[in-house]
């Protein structure tokens, strides 16, 4: 039930919702909801028609009509998920104590690789490029990793009340226990 109860207030009532926090254990629960959202049916498709190409024929460019269904469904799932994956990121930032604007560096070096990218298929600019860009949304994306597994600082109103076991709590105050809000 933690998946569903996370899937339902971080996700679908939060989902424009770009301030506040969100805790660790909610944002990896809500991944591993996205992950078998995304990649269930696949695995599901695989198990059931074993080796066959179930995208279709390279060979004669043909595709099936699963392969056209499960490629539809992923590019809808994508799209739903597509403003809570960046909310629910920011607010895990917050949690952490860090700038949600490391999501924005994330997708604008991920859309530079991909201009670069198309620019170096036309032959427009040297692939070479493309290097420092990809090393750079590599770097990013490792340190978001690594931001979105710190424990919340409890310290500081800036992101919003911090949040333990599903209650607000307010910072300890010298010789004060924690209270609810």
């Amino acid at each position: 039930m933690r998946l569903l109860d996370v899937l339902k207030y971080e996700v679908f009532f939060n989902y424009f919702n770009f301030t506040g926090r969100t805790r660790r254990v909610d944002y990896w629960w809500y991944r591993l909801a996205y992950l078998i959202i995304l990649f269930g049916p696949t695995v599901i498709v695989a198990l059931i028609f074993g080796d066959s190409d179930i995208f279709g024929d390279s060979e004669t460019k043909t595709t099936t009509l699963l392969g056209t269904v499960l490629t539809i469904f992923y590019g809808i799932v994508l799209l739903w998920f597509a403003i809570p994956e960046l909310s629910i990121t920011v607010r895990r930032l917050h949690d952490a104590g860090q700038s949600g604007k490391w999501v924005l560096a994330a997708y604008v070096s991920m859309f530079a690789g991909f201009l670069i990218g198309g620019l170096a298929a036309l032959r427009l600019l040297s692939p070479w490029w493309l290097a420092p860009v990809v090393v750079a949304y590599i770097l990013i994306e490792l340190l978001m990793l690594i931001f979105t597994l710190l424990p919340s600082r409890p310290s500081g109103e800036r992101y919003g009340p911090h949040v333990r076991y599903g209650r607000a709590v307010s910072p300890k105050v010298s010789g004060t226990a924690e209270t609810a809000s």
